[in-house]
């Protein structure tokens, strides 16, 4: 019974996270969209300047209590919240389509990646099992 409860939960989980991550990178290409507002651009950037600045509404110091980050977590989620808002609704949907295309030609890459390191580790391997047989089969003529 808990078992099947945690593969849901981890299911669902598997799938907010993918869909967050279609919608930041949509955002990544609405933002070089030609009909983006230029006050998006900014709205991008603040947060980012806000998170690299040293200065910070509530210590990082007090991530030990679970608190450090929380501001910095509030600005990128209302600066993502206002981004949706500023930029249009179909600029977003073209841009979501952009997106999920992205995510799968990153996924085959990742399979061409896999794939290619798993026949070079292979070809190691034949290499050294070769090199091994060679040197036992050379020392049992002698």
């Amino acid at each position: 019974m808990m078992a099947g409860s945690i593969a849901r939960w981890k299911d669902k989980s598997a799938d907010c996270s993918r869909k967050f991550l279609v919608e930041l990178i949509a955002l990544w290409f609405a933002l070089k969209h030609p009909r983006a507002p230029w006050y998006a651009k900014i709205i991008m950037l603040a947060p980012l300047g806000y998170l690299l600045s040293p200065f910070d509404l509530v210590p990082n110091a007090l991530a030990l209590f679970g608190i450090g980050q929380f501001d910095d977590f509030l600005v990128v989620r209302y600066s993502y919240l206002l981004l949706k808002k500023v930029v249009k609704e179909d600029v977003l949907v073209e841009c979501r389509e952009q997106a999920v295309a992205h995510l799968a030609e990153q996924e085959n890459r990742k399979c061409r990646i896999v794939i290619g390191l798993a026949i070079a580790w292979l070809l190691i391997l034949m290499l050294l099992i070769w090199d091994i047989y060679k040197r036992l089969h050379r020392r049992s003529i002698l």
